[in-house]
């Protein structure tokens, strides 16, 4: 089952087996280290991705469960859900209002941001072909 598809059969071990795909792990694996990072959480990404996994587990034992049309997208939300329901609750998250951010410290991570979110998205396209559509790739790019 791909990462991207609609969970057929919304019973718990459809679930399960979803979530245990090797694709959607590392996916929601970095989310959710990049999440902990960015809300200064006083956890590891791992930790963020094991409570939003125990909360998938508490869904799929309810009854009557709804499908979940884009479950990719609805494990981010709860990743991001989480993340800000921890950083709301400790005193220690690096929270920085707005106005005291410089306009060049903003545009120094906007920037930042773009490269770390153009890499992932190269190595995503880079794992979706065959090694020779890979290979032709990255002639093409100079490397």
């Amino acid at each position: 089952m791909s990462s991207e598809e609609q969970i057929p059969d919304t019973s718990e071990k459809s679930i399960l087996v979803w979530l245990e795909s090797a694709d959607v792990q590392r996916r929601a694996a970095l989310m959710a280290t990049r999440l902990a990072k960015n809300y200064g959480l006083p956890m590891t990404g791992s930790d963020l991705y094991q409570i939003v996994v125990e909360r998938f587990i508490r869904y799929s034992t309810q009854k009557p469960l709804k499908p979940i049309d884009h479950p990719l997208a609805y494990l981010y939300r709860v990743l991001v859900n989480q993340a800000r329901e921890i950083s709301k609750k400790d005193p220690s998250s690096k929270t920085v209002p707005l106005s005291d951010l410089t306009e060049d410290s903003l545009t120094d991570n906007f920037e930042t941001a773009q490269r770390l979110e153009s890499g992932i998205l190269l190595r995503e396209v880079l794992d979706s072909i065959d090694e020779k559509e890979r290979e032709i790739f990255t002639l093409w790019l100079g490397g």
